[in-house]
């Protein structure tokens, strides 16, 4: 599809989705994909998240013998079968901050042009960084969103910020974030 025509089709459906307000997920009781249904995806992680009507909900928990202190679990947002948005959350063992948990391990991504702002990300509108990462001959330009809250850590990436269907998922995860009890 030429490059015109999707940007095209992903500006109409950012429209149709700021129009309707729909949301819906998938509950997390394993490898799950559900393309329409729901309002939100709960997570036994003690989360749950409002996922736009127009995209697939794959979720991707990690092994059960992961360490604590890796990524437990993704939610990607499929279009066609792509990944357009991927949510990925850690528990907090060692109770960092959000400012120290991006030093510490994902500060390797601040390189190559790549800008570092403030927000503020869920329904408690909690501090949050941006980090805008440009287009290179191998990737689109990206967004990426780190957020604490309570006892989880995430990290939410839009793999196409010219992709405007995207842009308006990552907003909608930004905005809707929220705990559904402490994590276990």
């Amino acid at each position: 599809m030429p490059e015109s025509m999707r940007q095209i089709l992903s500006l109409v459906c950012a429209v149709a989705l700021a129009g309707s307000g729909t949301l819906f997920g998938v509950a997390s009781a394993g490898a799950a994909t559900k393309s329409a249904g729901e309002r939100k995806h709960t997570s036994a992680l003690g989360y749950s998240l409002p996922t736009p009507a127009a995209f697939t909900v794959v979720v991707e928990p990690a092994p059960a013998d992961t360490p604590a202190d890796r990524a437990q679990e993704a939610v990607v947002l499929q279009q066609g079968g792509v990944g357009v948005v991927r949510v990925e959350v850690w528990r907090n063992p060692k109770k960092w901050t959000l400012q120290a948990w991006f030093d510490a391990e994902m500060g390797f991504l601040l390189v190559n042009g790549a800008q570092l702002g403030k927000a503020r990300a869920t329904r408690k509108a909690v501090p949050a960084l941006v980090l805008d990462t440009p287009r290179s001959p191998q990737s689109y330009a990206r967004r990426l969103l780190f957020f604490a809250v309570g006892p989880l850590l995430v990290r939410a990436t839009c793999e196409n910020v010219s992709d405007a269907a995207a842009l308006a998922a990552l907003g909608t995860v930004q905005a809707g974030f929220d705990l559904t009890r402490g994590a276990p």
